[in-house]
């Protein structure tokens, strides 16, 4: 987690130049333990928070500060990603935790142009210049763009896939990340969101993209979850859609991220996913 101003714990304050390197360097020592451990590859994942989440009102909505904000983020990706690069392990980078955004869903304009118009100016430009950096020095190879949060709102959930066109202007990522959690309403638990979200992958595929069989990675799940296990296995046999592998968060169903973004304490446990082929 990262923002520009001090914060402790595992808090980067991505404005010190300092703390930064002290942070490369941990994540260096980090995966060559990972490495060590017997592990083949990793998930890395940006999570901005406070006033440098653009899906956030604190973040900037225009301006210098903007920019500034903007500025500083994609430092911190240029600082963290050789070390990924040079870790010799696989890996994907994911520039921010949730960080789909959707558009505005004009009803008044034909559907193929209403992914024009960001619901949210801020979270979308932000956005959609982090990705025109990173597509520019990188390419699309090592990342997954910006992860989604699976909605329980088909029209939400409608939006953030048909605004890929604006965030990614055609050089689309070749693996999408999804977090994919049981809503709070009736009907909307795991196999619901991951058939829902496969569906609109595959109507509102543009052409010359690949979303519609492109590969998935589930980067949240409940930790240790018998329903959701069998709820996603479910969903991936019956969409055909290819899963690469599944992280599970150590969150468990009794627990909400609006309370705690974690509740179940190391070590952790890999017995109940496994049972279901993940």
């Amino acid at each position: 987690m990262h923002q520009p101003a001090p914060g402790g714990g595992t808090l980067i304050d991505s404005n010190d130049p300092a703390e930064v390197a002290q942070v490369a360097s941990n994540l260096s020592i980090l995966l060559a333990d990972v490495k060590a451990a017997g592990f083949d590859g990793v998930l890395f994942r940006f999570f901005p928070t406070n006033n440098m989440n653009p899906s956030q009102p604190e973040f900037p909505q225009s301006g210098s500060t903007f920019n500034a904000h903007v500025d500083e983020y994609w430092r911190l990706v240029q600082t963290l990603r050789p070390v990924l690069a040079n870790s010799d392990l696989e890996y994907l980078v994911d520039l921010m935790v949730e960080g789909a955004p959707r558009d505005k869903n004009p009803v008044w304009l034909p559907e193929s142009d209403r992914y024009k118009y960001p619901a949210n100016e801020a979270w979308s430009g932000a956005v959609r210049t982090l990705w025109q950096r990173y597509f520019a020095a990188y390419g699309s190879g090592d990342t997954v763009g910006f992860s989604f949060l699976a909605d329980q709102d088909n029209n939400q959930m409608r939006s953030r896939v048909r605004h890929m066109r604006y965030v990614y202007e055609g050089n689309y990522p070749q693996v999408f990340a999804f977090d994919f959690y049981a809503g709070d309403s009736p009907g909307w638990d795991e196999y619901r969101k991951f058939v829902e979200m496969d569906g609109y992958m595959r109507s509102q595929n543009p052409a010359g993209a690949h979303w519609a069989d492109a590969g998935w990675i589930i980067a949240e799940a409940y930790y240790e979850d018998p329903l959701a296990a069998r709820a996603l296995a479910d969903a991936i046999r019956d969409t055909g859609r290819k899963v690469f592998y599944l992280t599970q968060w150590p969150l468990d169903r009794a627990g909400t991220c609006q309370q705690a973004h974690v509740n179940v304490p190391p070590p952790y446990d890999w017995r109940v996913w496994s049972a279901y082929g993940f």
